[in-house]
């Protein structure tokens, strides 16, 4: 009897952790980079995830182009304001009206930063929710014990 007990505890031990591996693939934003599992992944990685997942993958699309346009405005903007400090560094007469364009074209690089960080956090967060919900099918077996028993219960 107490070898059938045992017996009993190990298989449903192995089951419980068994259980609780259905999310291994989650992905994560931290800071300026996607994480799957903890390890860093990126972008064209992240998009081949993704297609598995049509909703998340078109998000991850649109963040994608908010990107490049932030990538345009604050590339140009930057170039336009480091131009005119590199001139008056060298002592010729700084264009200081290229300058302002420059904080112009910068400032209008933010709002395509934000929209791109949101579709990506939508898509991560369909992409994972998705995760979930495939994980949480199946059978379900849980280690069960009562003042006079000791049993499994299978839940499908």
């Amino acid at each position: 009897m107490k070898k059938l007990i045992f017996v009993v505890l190990l298989f449903s031990i192995s089951f419980y952790q068994a259980q609780s591996q259905t999310r291994t693939d989650t992905i994560s934003i931290v800071g300026n980079h996607y994480e799957i599992s903890g390890k860093p992944i990126r972008p064209n990685q992240l998009m081949k995830v993704l297609e598995s997942n049509p909703n998340a993958y078109a998000e991850m699309k649109k963040a994608n182009s908010s990107a490049t346009g932030s990538f345009i405005f604050g590339y140009a903007g930057g170039f336009l304001i480091g131009y005119p400090i590199g001139q008056a560094l060298s002592g010729a007469k700084p264009s200081w009206g290229l300058a302002g364009i420059g904080v112009g074209l910068a400032l209008i690089s933010i709002p395509f930063v934000t929209t791109s960080r949101d579709h990506a956090t939508k898509a991560i967060s369909l992409y994972n929710t998705g995760l979930t919900d495939s994980g949480s099918r199946g059978v379900k077996i849980n280690f069960c014990l009562s003042y006079q028993s000791v049993g499994l219960v299978c839940r499908f």
